[in-house]
């Protein structure tokens, strides 16, 4: 079986990006707890202290030295005392995305309309265009620019990011994984892959990303074919990643405990995900994008409250 070569930029035609971003704006009226709609670039998530912000926070006794302009004289008319009216500090959210780089991604392979790498990318993008839409900012977890570390504010940059995160060497070997962090604390994480590698394995980077306090939501994409088996006969099963290859004389006889083991497998990381808050969802690629795109998207708004 030949061997594929690291996706990069080239998977990210001008079509694709566009229909994500029509998804995302589509999308973007979900939106994290306590976010406003669109009332500043730099965002509208109150921090629960005072800072830069349009909504009030509270009224406390002027500071000698500090400037009068913070002074409310028409508060302060009412006593004896100046004060002060401060404004919660408001902030732009940022969201860390991860999409699958491994070769088991690239089944069926493209242009197949159900691939399950263009499905994944379709996801991530359309999950960031939403969030860009609301003022919030992206970063691309494995991304080894240094430039991501502030978030990035554009569609296209969240593209080159997650182009370059494929193309990292330090990622060889770990491409089904997400990487341990780093993640901001009480951030927001969204990971897409079809997580077909060990529950456990997966589950220890993910608890590590949770650790921080980051609060997640993982799409797992899987293909009908992977989900149903629905072959029939004598098929031979080939590896994308191992090179291993598989003959069953009668695939038939297997299909209720492969469909099982499919089963407990999605249930096992649904479950792994519940017990520290993040949310699961798990994406057909012979489905509309759009249903599990707006139930990620609700599971982590409510995540943010």
């Amino acid at each position: 079986m030949a061997i594929m070569a690291k996706p990069t930029a080239g998977r990210f035609d001008a079509n694709m990006v566009a229909e994500a971003e029509a998804l995302g704006r589509a999308a973007a009226r979900i939106r994290p707890v306590g976010r406003r709609p669109r009332e500043a670039q730099t965002g509208a998530h109150g921090r629960r202290r005072a800072g830069p912000g349009s909504a009030f926070w509270q009224y406390r006794a002027y500071d000698p030295g500090e400037s009068i302009r913070n002074i409310d004289w028409r508060r302060s008319a009412r006593g004896d005392n100046a004060i002060v009216r401060e404004r919660e500090w408001e902030a732009a959210l940022t969201v860390d995305i991860w999409v699958d780089t491994s070769r088991s991604m690239d089944f069926p392979p493209a242009p197949d309309p159900t691939a399950k790498r263009r499905a994944a990318d379709m996801l991530a993008l359309a999950a960031a265009s939403a969030w860009l839409e609301n003022a919030e900012r992206v970063r691309v977890l494995d991304d080894p620019r240094p430039a991501n570390a502030s978030g990035l504010g554009k569609i296209g940059s969240v593209v080159a990011a997650l182009a370059r995160a494929a193309s990292n060497p330090g990622a060889a070997g770990q491409e089904d994984l997400p990487p341990r962090g780093p993640a901001p604390r009480q951030g927001f994480v969204l990971l897409v892959g079809d997580f077909l590698a060990p529950v456990s394995e997966f589950a220890e980077r993910a608890a590590t990303l949770a650790g921080r306090g980051a609060r997640g939501t993982v799409i797992q994409v899987l293909h009908p074919h992977e989900i149903d088996l629905p072959a029939k006969g004598r098929v031979e099963f080939a590896s994308l990643e191992a090179g291993e290859r598989h003959l069953l004389r009668n695939v038939a006889l297997g299909q209720d405990e492969y469909r099982q083991r499919m089963t407990d497998h999605s249930e096992a990381l649904r479950t792994g995900l519940a017990r520290f808050g993040w949310g699961f969802v798990q994406h057909r690629t012979d489905a509309p994008i759009t249903p599990s795109l707006t139930r990620a998207l609700a599971l982590l708004a409510a995540e943010g409250a």
